[in-house]
């Protein structure tokens, strides 16, 4: 009864908000996905083995052991202090559109991911060239356009093939990001703000392949938040489409309430992590930030862990 009630009260806001034709496609679409939605929903509700997290909630892990864990396995790990006062500058000169994230708590980690990715590249000239991956509809493209007069393109899956200029001026890089049509050495920097954990099947491992082939010398790749755990699993929602995702080998399935539809979110153990990133890296330098103050920022945020690849000056691409 209450799921009904769910779906009375959800059917009415959204013929309020969007009228009887988009509701009605929704609708259809949703049916058009039962068969992908109904196994996991069934698992989720009936397994007693499955595996659960509340609502807005991840699996729980000590950062401080998995950090440890990254030291003992080789990588270099440091330790990062969020200057609060100049993310709150830089946040008033990036001028982000209030209708970003408008009054959601998300807004001030997104904004916090960005600012430490421009920290975290190498220095931005008006020569750099930078590329915003899997960014969907983020404004970031255009801040830094804005603040560094340099060249940006955004990159993702939802634009056309190819390389194009959007009508709004920006360049855009439609596709996988693991295989870009751009040239070798084409960027100076990379970046990638709470996406790489959607990269699906091994395209986690073949996106740092081809990074190390597209950056330039000195150039970096940048991952933020880098989603770290305890346990390897994907994060899914149990009324998540699943058809065509494929998990990892040994990953565990974590269900979790209204995620926004996503059927996989991975989350790396640090044993993972060394195997389906750091052992492509392509003869790529990494290490990983360790964010000690991110809830000085905003009691919200939760970027803890950050990857930063580079290509040495003096490497070439394996």
């Amino acid at each position: 009864m209450a799921n009904l009630v769910s779906i009375a009260r959800r059917t009415r806001a959204s013929l309020r908000r969007d009228g009887w034709g988009k509701t009605a496609r929704k609708g259809v679409s949703r049916l058009l996905a039962l068969p992908g939605v109904l196994s996991g929903y069934l698992d989720y509700r009936l397994n007693p083995h499955a595996l659960r997290v509340p609502k807005g909630t991840d699996w729980p892990y000590d950062p401080q052991a998995v950090r440890a864990q990254l030291q003992q396995s080789g990588v270099l790990v440091e330790s990062y202090h969020v200057d609060v006062t100049d993310f709150k500058r830089w946040c008033q000169s990036a001028y982000y559109a209030d209708s970003y994230y408008h009054g959601s708590p998300a807004r001030t980690e997104k904004l916090l991911e960005h600012y430490l990715s421009l920290q975290l590249l190498p220095p931005i000239t008006p020569r750099s060239v930078i590329i915003d991956v899997a960014c969907a509809g983020s404004p970031f493209t255009a801040a830094v356009q804005r603040l560094y007069g340099c060249t940006v393109y955004r990159q993702d899956l939802v634009y056309p093939e190819g390389i194009h200029r959007a009508p709004d001026g920006m360049e855009e890089i439609g596709g996988n990001a693991a295989f870009m049509p751009v040239a070798d050495s084409f960027a100076s920097g990379l970046v990638s703000h709470c996406a790489f954990e959607m990269f699906r099947g091994d395209n986690d491992s073949l996106f740092i392949q081809e990074a190390a082939r597209i950056l330039q010398p000195g150039g970096r790749l940048v991952i933020i938040p880098l989603y770290l755990s305890s346990l390897h699993h994907h994060l899914v929602d149990p009324l998540a489409d699943r058809r065509g995702v494929s998990y990892d080998p040994g990953a565990r399935i974590v269900y979790r309430p209204d995620y926004y539809r996503v059927a996989s979110a991975r989350f790396y153990s640090v044993e993972a992590f060394m195997r389906r990133v750091v052992e492509h890296r392509s003869g790529l330098l990494l290490k990983v930030i360790f964010v000690e103050n991110e809830k000085e920022v905003d009691p919200s945020c939760y970027c803890r862990f950050v990857a930063v690849f580079e290509r040495s000056a003096e490497s070439k691409v394996e």
